[in-house]
């Protein structure tokens, strides 16, 4: 960015950009994580698949089925009786019969997002990173994006859909 490694003048810009471009990447993707995560999900029962609000599934840690609400070990489901679908789809399904009926009786806990952040997200943040610097130091200049090694100068509007072309498949 045109600046010595050494340079700090520009840090808490740098960390409100950097802010700023994952908060967009987030809203446009608001059930996909980018970074591994556990997450502890309560469900109703009464049907034979779970449908889990983040993806990409990595790995189902423990479901309890209990409509007590107490969640402990006696109400473990065993991980033989329940198979996960498609990671992408983050569906956890029973092998046979259902969930029992209840609102809010199934507690899953299950890792999802991906292992490291995908190399064409990651060069599409750090590229609207890069841009809205250089905004910020010329308030008059356009976007900038990086393609084939060429800077090229870009709207807003562009800047937008390129990060929708970016993030499609994540979607």
């Amino acid at each position: 960015m045109g600046q010595a490694a050494s340079e700090t003048q520009y840090d808490d810009l740098l960390t409100e950009l950097i802010d700023d471009v994952a908060g967009r990447i987030n809203a446009k993707l608001p059930h996909v994580d980018l970074r591994q995560t556990t997450y502890t999900e309560y469900h109703p029962g009464g049907a034979a698949y779970i449908v889990l609000k983040r993806r990409p599934l990595i790995s189902v840690t423990s479901i309890h089925d209990d409509t007590s609400h107490e969640f402990g070990s006696d109400v473990l489901v065993a991980a033989t009786d329940y198979f996960t679908e498609p990671v992408e789809l983050s569906i956890v399904r029973k092998k046979s019969g259902t969930f029992q009926i209840g609102p809010n009786n199934l507690k899953v806990i299950y890792e999802a997002g991906f292992e490291s952040i995908p190399p064409d997200v990651r060069r599409m943040a750090v590229e609207r990173v890069v841009a809205a610097h250089a905004r910020r130091k010329n308030p008059d200049m356009k976007t900038q994006g990086h393609r084939e090694g060429t800077w090229e100068r870009r709207d807003m509007e562009e800047d937008e859909r390129a990060m929708d072309r970016v993030l499609s498949p994540y979607v």
